[in-house]
């Protein structure tokens, strides 16, 4: 119900509540990441990008599965996947609309962060990522755009497209799951 930009915000306070009060909690504020799925790699997105303009919050990893981060629906993967029971283009037309009313808010990086003018000016500092696509989903498409921005502006990514429709990553075997969430470990875990 709540439109956009109104989540981000919620998330990127989130994140820095949690690194103001990483030691309260018994975690380590130089050790974060962030992981989100569908909207919520919408909202992951965000928050690497966010963390990127911010020196003083150190997200180290990013991890972002099958996201809906750009509001067209002209790619492929809209055509060839959209009268697919489940996730299809009417529903998440349906979803950005109710998410992105106006074409101001649509506009806003953190309402579609594929839009964002920031992966060069802050490829540096923004954290490595990990882009996982479902190979038969509407939203394969803006994951692979997504990934394709982060590399050409430098950032450190990683994509990996994983065979089923949307939410395909719940329905993965463990042994095909274990590479993607082998990165998020090392890159958290290392001094």
């Amino acid at each position: 119900d709540t439109k956009c930009p109104a989540a981000a915000l919620d998330v990127i306070d989130a994140l820095s509540w949690l690194h103001s009060q990483a030691s309260a909690l018994g975690a380590d504020a130089s050790r974060l990441g962030v992981l989100g799925e569908s909207a919520g790699g919408n909202l992951a997105a965000v928050a690497a990008l966010h963390a990127a303009q911010q020196p003083q919050l150190p997200v180290r990893y990013a991890a972002v599965f099958y996201p809906m981060v750009f509001n067209a629906f002209d790619t492929r993967s809209y055509s060839l996947f959209d009268k697919r029971v489940g996730l299809n283009k009417c529903g998440m037309e349906f979803y950005w609309r109710a998410y992105c009313p106006t074409a101001q808010a649509c506009d806003d990086w953190r309402c579609t962060p594929l839009t964002a003018g920031l992966h060069r000016s802050h490829a540096r500092s923004h954290p490595q990522t990990l882009v996982v696509s479902c190979s038969e989903d509407v939203l394969r498409d803006d994951g692979v755009r997504y990934h394709a921005a982060l590399r050409d502006a430098g950032v450190d990514v990683r994509h990996v497209q994983v065979p089923g429709d949307h939410g395909c990553t719940h329905r993965a075997s463990h042994a095909d799951l274990a590479p993607l969430f082998e990165g998020l470990r090392r890159n958290l875990l290392s001094a």
